[in-house]
């Protein structure tokens, strides 16, 4: 009898699993949608959306890469952070091309440096706030804080590499 609870709990836990993790993955592509969304009607023009958008994307696609490179996966605990990832990320590849929308758009270079260290500022308290977490005894939470430093770190390494190149190659195209 104490074995079939066992299972029964079993059962019910993994259904409730597949239904968080159903949640999430709907959760985080309601958020990307409302990202493009709001950053479609704040630039209007194709290029700029998706040079605003390339960040937090690259950033994304390198953490789950990297990720899948070091055999971690995702738990109840980390697939929450990917929604935020998105809503933390977006910011940089925002203010890069408002910051170049604002000056003369030949000199993103002058844009990445005038704008740089306000994000990397930015991602670094992210990072601090976040990444005690990666500190913690309870590997749910450790594992948000490392997806958070990881994400972070991505997302601001794509501003500030990423983005000027793409630009670059854009803009002498």
């Amino acid at each position: 009898s104490s074995a079939a609870t066992r299972w029964r709990s079993c059962l019910i836990s993994a259904a409730s699993a597949d239904r968080i993790g159903a949640d999430f993955r709907r959760m985080t592509l309601l958020a990307a949608a409302w990202i493009v969304v709001l950053v479609a009607l704040q630039f209007r023009h194709l290029p700029s959306i998706c040079l605003a958008l390339l960040p937090v994307g690259c950033g994304t696609l390198w953490t789950a890469g990297l990720f899948a490179l070091w055999g971690l996966k995702l738990n109840f605990m980390n697939v929450a952070i990917l929604p935020m990832l998105l809503g933390l990320g977006i910011d940089f590849g925002i203010y890069i091309v408002h910051r170049s929308h604002r000056q003369d758009r030949q000199h993103i270079v002058e844009a990445v440096h005038l704008t740089g260290v306000a994000i990397g500022l930015s991602a670094f308290t992210t990072q601090l706030a976040f990444g005690t977490l990666a500190l913690s005894q309870n590997q749910g939470l450790a594992s948000v804080g490392i997806v958070t430093l990881v994400g972070i770190t991505a997302c601001l390494l794509a501003s500030l590499v990423t983005l000027p190149a793409a630009w670059h190659a854009w803009m002498n195209h």
